[in-house]
């Protein structure tokens, strides 16, 4: 972390002591949210301090879109719009044989302060049987404030 500071008015040999805070948002352990049966309709299912919502499985075209909701109790400001690092998240359909189908695209389709909503496309003509929807996400997100003070800083 670089911190930068206007140089003082007169030549200093050393900064006493440098005070401040830093905010971490701190992810848990990471969860696997498992959908079966994916023409059902809306499910969902809660571990921890997260809930994944499968809106709806549909066809369009060639290809199949799965709409997903992520909602954590508290977020604090970790799904705030410059925050992406949800998007990178591991979601695909698995098969009957463990191998996973990575989506061909993605987008936002919702975004709020303690949720935000993805739409996953798979280009497959037909949607096979006995495929599940795998999101993987933290179970929970904390933010803390750390407060530092380093001391002797020596001038160069």
């Amino acid at each position: 972390m670089d911190i930068a500071l206007a140089m003082p008015a007169q030549p200093l040999k050393e900064i006493a002591s440098l005070t401040g805070s830093v905010q971490a948002v701190l992810p848990g352990k990471v969860e696997e949210f498992r959908f079966l049966d994916l023409l059902k309709g809306k499910q969902e299912k809660r571990i921890a301090a997260a809930t994944v919502t499968l809106d709806e499985v549909r066809k369009n075209g060639d290809s199949w879109e799965v709409f997903v909701r992520l909602r954590f109790d508290d977020a604090g400001d970790a799904l705030e719009s410059h925050r992406n690092w949800v998007l990178l998240n591991e979601a695909y359909l698995d098969d009957a044989k463990g191998k996973p189908i990575q989506p061909d695209s993605m987008e936002t389709t919702l975004r709020t302060k303690n949720e935000i909503g993805v739409g996953y496309v798979f280009a497959m003509p037909d949607l096979p049987k006995n495929l599940a929807f795998v999101y993987k996400t933290p179970g929970i997100v904390v933010t803390k404030n750390y407060r530092y003070e380093v001391r002797g800083i020596r001038m160069p």
